[in-house]
């Protein structure tokens, strides 16, 4: 059985090895707003909290997906340990694998494709694992990688066609290795992924070996201010939400860019073997209870 403090230790040795793969790869690491006029609208159900802020409602970042876009923009390559808050429905108390209050590994590259987003996260996800292997033996890992496209892993479980993949359908689809699902259908998931121009997007999940459900999303982004426009008025949503981000889009400093975002307590919960996600925290915030 693992102590806490082994779980925390190990989490310290994977943000250590995390600063080290992306400093070593020429990536700058930046620091993420907490709050914003913009955050991302596409949590699966997970409402936005916000704040009054000196008369105005600001809203609480659940990821860093429109900030990175800038910053990658202006530095080429960036990556962040960003923290979020997402109010989950309290029935995401039981999956165990859902905090209301966690941290992103967030990676951003300019003028990059969505499959080298993917083999970056593969040589990351190797080295982590690799290197922590060595330092703690803990378990055996399977680190290999499979994919599928979202068209095969629809018609294989039966999942509506242009929804999103369940959550508790991730344990299913999971194998005793890392499973990529791309390619999913316009309209299915944020307004930020990037068209095929077939009515596919250019993005992906990653599962986690054994039932640890998802490891990462990501894609190359949507950055041309009337396709943006358009995507958040199919998507029902409201343009003012969006202004700031529009505004900047629309002066062209946002650039082609690709990235990526893996939950470090997903992250710790997997490499530890544990059997719920509030074990790889030292303060969990989970759905719906109060807590210190």
């Amino acid at each position: 059985m693992i102590t806490r403090r082994e779980v925390i230790t190990v989490q310290n040795y994977i943000l250590d090895t995390t600063r080290r793969f992306f400093r070593d790869r020429d990536f700058l690491e930046i620091q993420s707003p907490i709050i914003s006029t913009v955050t991302d609208p596409g949590l699966r159900g997970a409402e936005i909290a916000s704040i009054d802020y000196y008369g105005s409602k600001m809203k609480i970042t659940s990821s860093m997906i429109f900030h990175k876009q800038l910053a990658a923009s202006i530095f080429g390559k960036v990556f962040s340990i960003s923290p979020n808050i997402r109010l989950e429905n309290e029935k995401k108390m039981k999956t165990k694998e859902h905090l209301a209050e966690f941290r992103q590994i967030e990676v951003e590259i300019a003028f990059s494709k969505y499959r080298d987003v993917m083999k970056l996260a593969e040589e990351f996800l190797t080295d982590i694992i690799e290197e922590i292997s060595e330092k703690f033996p803990l378990r055996d890992f399977n680190i290999k990688f499979k994919e599928y496209s979202y068209k095969e892993i629809v018609s294989k479980y039966g999942i509506k066609y242009g929804e999103e993949i369940p959550c508790d359908m991730e344990k299913t689809i999971s194998e005793d290795c890392f499973i990529w699902i791309t390619e999913y259908p316009y309209g299915s998931r944020g307004f930020y992924d990037k068209n095929n121009g077939n009515g596919l997007l250019r993005d992906f999940d990653l599962i986690y070996p054994d039932g640890f459900g998802e490891a990462s999303s990501g894609g190359e982004r949507e950055y041309e201010y009337e396709k943006v426009k358009k995507k958040i008025l199919d998507l029902g949503l409201n343009l003012h939400d969006f202004k700031d981000y529009l505004d900047i889009l629309e002066s062209g400093k946002i650039k082609p860019t690709a990235g990526l975002g893996i939950g470090l307590e997903r992250l710790t919960r997997y490499i530890c073997g544990l059997e719920s996600i509030e074990e790889a925290t030292l303060f969990p915030k989970v759905p719906g209870i109060l807590s210190f």
